[in-house]
């Protein structure tokens, strides 16, 4: 663990060896009319690099608060958040994120759209491009490569923007229920298709989900919140590569129970 600092906003962790990310005291609040709407209240959570850590909690329990403060994309009102390149004052480069809903450029092809972030960052293109070709390739849209986002399905549009995180090679990925609308089948291909991502380049990636079974078959830690802070902190212990064989494993059917009960209480 990581020595803390608390306070106000501005005041960010130390960050130990080994660890991607530090919250520290984590405090987001906002006004709804007459009412002060509190999702997260002194979270404390250490990512180690390298870990694929799924995020649950029932709706209202602040999951995409947590991973927007991450990505630098709202504010904390209290407490702090860094990764070893330093505190968390807004979006950075270390720090890719995909949301649940389509995101990606509509007025780019799906190359331009893949390449766009390392562009962006003034990459030069004989690094970035060979990085964009085999992503294309690895998503499976190496036909669809001049092809506009309006003429791909939602699950296509999807593995462009996976695509596009990897070709951007943050450190950290944040994924804020990616998989959440869509169907069963496009779901299973693209839970396969991260993993065999995060195999390959080693991220570290924050995922919310809402869904235990997505949490079972990707995590390697799962975390519950409840009341705005961690409720439980628990180690996916089941061997990779993981399928349908823990719908049917004791001590996965147990867990999927305990984690149910425990949103439902929440």
């Amino acid at each position: 663990m990581s020595e803390a600092m608390t306070g106000g906003a501005g005041l960010s962790p130390s960050v130990a060896p080994g660890v991607a990310i530090t919250l520290r005291n984590l405090t987001v609040s906002f006004s709804n009319g007459d009412e002060t709407i509190t999702p997260i209240s002194g979270l404390d959570l250490d990512v180690r690099k390298g870990e694929l850590v799924c995020v649950l909690g029932p709706s209202g329990e602040g999951k995409s608060t947590l991973l927007r403060c991450v990505a630098g994309l709202q504010t904390p009102t209290c407490g702090g958040i860094a990764t070893e390149h330093g505190p968390v004052t807004g979006p950075g480069a270390d720090r890719g994120m995909v949301f649940q809903q389509d995101a990606i450029p509509m007025w780019l092809r799906v190359a331009a759209n893949v390449a766009f972030g390392p562009k962006l960052r003034g990459v030069p293109k004989s690094v970035y491009q060979p990085r964009v070709d085999r992503l294309i390739e690895e998503v499976g849209l190496g036909r669809r490569r001049r092809a506009w986002p309006r003429q791909l399905s939602g699950g296509m549009r999807k593995r462009v923007a996976i695509a596009a995180v990897f070709a951007n090679d943050p450190d950290i990925l944040l994924m804020d229920e990616p998989f959440g609308a869509l169907d069963y089948f496009t779901r299973t291909k693209l839970q396969q298709l991260l993993l065999q991502l995060w195999s390959e380049t080693s991220k570290t990636v924050l995922f919310v989900t809402h869904d235990v079974d997505e949490a079972l078959l990707l995590a390697d830690r799962i975390i519950v919140l409840g009341d705005g802070a961690v409720a439980q902190d628990l180690t996916v212990p089941f061997a990779r590569p993981r399928g349908e064989e823990l719908r049917s494993d004791p001590a996965a059917v147990e867990l999927r129970q305990r984690l149910i009960d425990w949103l439902g209480e929440g």
